[in-house]
């Protein structure tokens, strides 16, 4: 298989490279044909042109921190993080960032902390992870709880289509706050083909769509049907869709205040049963964050060299736990309620009232992905079911 015809960047098809780019987080191994790594939009459009013509398949990749399998496949894949331009532009005034799909979480944040400014979702491997990525995964993390998934900070998108066009969409409102777009995709073929084809019987099944589809706080199951039913912007399709209506070269993203203050809390608990009350003490509390991490990784972590958390004796779970307020009185307040609400409930409680107390509390979630991937092919984790939905009443037995 040769390079594709005006293809400028790296093309592969030797068992080195293939090999390399054969697994990402996950437990999946799948041995691509070839890896493709372009160099820029015009190498993107000249690749889908081909791939068209050829009937060959192509799977997005940027970091391959995907767990559920999205980023390999048999044909060829195409690496959006290398060799693609990057761009990291904020409008602070406007609470936005204009970013290209390779740029990471870390970077954009760390960026935007300089204005006071985030992008909130916070997925455990949002140091690395492109935002490409999230966007079509539509990412979450602990911070679900309060902020959602990626879908809604997401304004507007560069994507390239199968027909080979690019062109930016943006939710309505997003417009006038967005005078970095180059072109609006409102003439693409793709979405053309869209409304006439899928649209008309899409809305028709409307109420067989509301009825089945999972009343939850986050869906990444398949397209957001139900999402784009509600609000009409085939943004909230192709946020989640894995790339398979497009590639995503850059981002419009709106952004939210840091908070003034935080605090968190560590609840070591006797038993998962003790999950469900312990949950509904915190959500009547508003946290900002809620992670569970239960024994089987616990026991990880002296294994893998890290530092012990020094948990009580008999402990099957912790809860990190964040609150964010406009002061500190406030953030110590709400973790104080929150701990004398859980003191029958929890084997400890440790408050974490500074920033650096709350960066050692939050180590242990953050290096879980680390963890996981670093143990030996005879240990390694079935990473199948990534994230899952489960009611209150189930959880613990779930």
């Amino acid at each position: 298989m040769s390079a594709p015809p005006g293809f400028r960047g790296c093309f592969r098809n030797d068992l080195r490279a293939r090999a390399a780019y054969a697994e990402s987080a996950g437990i999946y191994r799948v041995v691509p044909a070839a890896v493709a790594v372009p160099a820029n939009l015009a190498d993107l459009i000249a690749l889908t042109a081909w791939a068209r013509a050829e009937g060959r398949h192509l799977t997005p990749r940027g970091a391959g921190s995907s767990i559920p399998g999205s980023a390999v496949g048999e044909d060829v894949i195409v690496d959006l993080r290398e060799g693609m331009p990057r761009r990291l532009d904020i409008a602070p005034e406007r609470r936005l960032a204009i970013t290209s799909a390779n740029v990471s979480l870390g970077e954009l944040n760390q960026r935007a902390a300089r204005f006071g400014l985030r992008l909130p979702p916070d997925p455990s491997s949002g140091a690395w992870a492109t935002l490409g990525g999230m966007v079509a995964c539509n990412a979450a993390g602990a911070r679900s709880v309060r902020y959602g998934s990626v879908r809604p900070w997401v304004l507007g998108l560069e994507l390239v289509t199968a027909d080979g066009e690019t062109g930016w969409l943006w939710r309505e409102a997003a417009r006038p706050a967005a005078p970095q777009a180059r072109s609006d995709g409102g003439s693409l073929a793709a979405l053309e083909r869209f409304e006439a084809d899928a649209a008309p019987a899409l809305r028709a099944a409307a109420e067989l769509v509301r009825a089945r589809f999972p009343r939850v706080r986050k869906n990444s199951s398949g397209y957001a049907l139900d999402r784009w039913l509600e609000s009409g912007d085939v943004l909230d399709l192709l946020v989640g869709a894995e790339g398979t209506l497009g590639f995503v070269t850059t981002i419009a993203w709106r952004l939210d205040p840091l908070p003034p203050a935080r605090a968190a809390l560590r609840v070591a608990l006797a038993s998962l049963d003790d999950l469900e009350a312990a949950v509904r003490v915190l959500a009547a509390l508003e946290p900002s964050a809620v992670e569970l991490l239960d024994r089987t990784f616990l026991d990880l972590i002296g294994r893998a060299g890290r530092e012990s958390p020094g948990l009580p004796g008999g402990t099957q779970a912790i809860l990190l736990v964040e609150f964010e307020a406009e002061t500190g009185a406030a953030a110590r307040s709400r973790a104080g309620d929150a701990a004398r609400s859980l003191k029958d409930l929890a084997l400890e409680v440790v408050t974490a009232l500074t920033p650096e107390e709350e960066r050692r509390l939050w180590t242990l979630r953050h290096a879980a992905s680390p963890i996981l991937a670093s143990l030996p092919p005879s240990r390694r984790s079935l990473q199948v079911i990534e994230d899952g939905c489960v009611p209150l009443p189930n959880l613990g037995r779930y």
